[in-house]
């Protein structure tokens, strides 16, 4: 493969956008399906529609959070750190580095969770092997910020085989995309199919055996409204017992409690529309309908 690097751009979108045709080395993962957070099907329905996943909080603080972790390396190490302005290709893969050590002369992954880590994630170092393969490095630091507020890092060393592996698989997954074809190695989800087919038409003729998917369907949502029914009954009868108290115990042991939650602040949309209907209309965006699976069949047997 060659190696070859494009400028990152600084827009947001435009970067996501300049992403797009390639396997992105964050997710590496899915590859293996290992990846925690993404299936296979759902990496597979953003690169066929284009719809990248939102900006979550966790993502704005790694951001937020990236350059005082990488100078915080730097001065530990007395290593000269420096951001990277060019996204690395090889073949189907591209990478964009978070940083990049002057001193060994490769790149730096930076990493924040919520959740105490006290060795690399998996799909952390997957990722670096992918960064590696399209930067040409030899090794790659990995440095994570967990709540136990120290600085953590683990020097990834090249596994060229498994690159090899990564590289090919991506090409395939990517040649699959670029024919507008989910890849056939991958299970699609209900949301998945959902989201590839937005505006289903026509009809499509069901055999015996799904029509059996569809009454065991049927069976289940049936059970799941009769055990709801039961949950509201058994809730019912502890509120009698508890009533103004907040906490129920067996033998001194705290077994249930039944306490107040925080208030919240809610937009009264009605009396905003009755008071500023020019600011609502102004403001309201219409919201995409979305597919709804129905069963048509009486009583289970």
């Amino acid at each position: 493969m060659i190696h070859s690097t494009i400028p990152k751009p600084v827009d947001r979108d435009e970067w996501l956008a300049a992403r797009r045709p390639y396997f992105n080395a964050s997710a590496t993962s899915i590859l293996f399906d290992r990846h925690p957070y993404m299936s296979p099907g759902d990496y597979a329905t953003i690169k066929l529609t284009g719809v990248e996943q939102s900006q979550t909080s966790a993502m704005r603080r790694g951001v937020m959070l990236e350059d005082a972790i990488a100078q915080w390396w730097g001065i530990e190490h007395a290593c000269a750190v420096e951001t990277v302005d060019e996204l690395y290709v090889n073949g189907p893969m591209m990478a964009t580095p978070d940083r990049w050590a002057l001193d060994d002369d490769c790149p730096i992954e930076i990493k924040t969770t919520s959740n105490y880590a006290p060795r690399p994630e998996p799909y952390w170092l997957d990722q670096c092997q992918s960064i590696m393969a399209c930067t040409g490095a030899d090794m790659c630091w990995l440095i994570w910020f967990d709540p136990s507020m120290a600085l953590n890092e683990y020097r990834v060393n090249a596994y060229p085989e498994l690159q090899a592996e990564i590289l090919s698989r991506a090409e395939r997954f990517m040649a699959a995309i670029e024919l507008g074809i989910v890849p056939d190695w991958i299970e699609l989800s209900y949301d998945n199919i959902a989201k590839l087919h937005p505006e289903p038409e026509g009809v499509a003729e069901l055999d015996d055996e799904a029509l059996n998917l569809v009454r065991e369907l049927h069976t289940l949502r049936q059970i799941r409204k009769d055990a709801a029914k039961e949950e509201d009954l058994t809730k019912d009868a502890i509120a009698k017992l508890l009533l103004g108290h907040e906490v129920g115990t067996w033998n001194g042991i705290e077994v249930v409690t039944w306490k107040v939650t925080r208030p919240s602040t809610q937009l009264d949309v009605d009396m905003l529309r009755a008071d500023h209907p020019d600011l609502v209309e102004r403001y309201s965006r219409e919201r995409p309908g979305t597919r709804r699976m129905l069963v048509k069949l009486g009583e289970p047997a």
